[in-house]
């Protein structure tokens, strides 16, 4: 996988950052769990903890650097992931 995203993104680092780092928020959860018809949302607040969460401990761990945390959609599927800005 590494030697694919490195050719894909050109040996860039925040690119190879972003795509070892990508979680599907779904996989969360376990295989299953019942859609009672609000696992979407609680997908979504998932994701949004799991930022907040991730932002905070590492403004704690890591002052004097700057990450970023992006949680977004690709066909109808929620993503997060995490890389150091540079």
């Amino acid at each position: 996988m590494y030697k694919e995203w490195k050719k894909e993104c050109d040996s860039e680092k925040t690119c190879i950052e972003k795509m070892m780092n990508l979680y599907q928020l779904k996989d969360f959860f376990h295989l299953n769990t019942q859609d009672d018809g609000n696992l979407e949302d609680q997908v979504k607040a998932l994701g949004d903890v799991l930022k907040l969460f991730w932002s905070m401990s590492l403004k704690d761990r890591f002052p004097d650097r700057v990450f970023n945390i992006k949680v977004f959609d690709d066909n109808g599927n929620l993503f997060i992931t995490i890389f150091e800005d540079i």
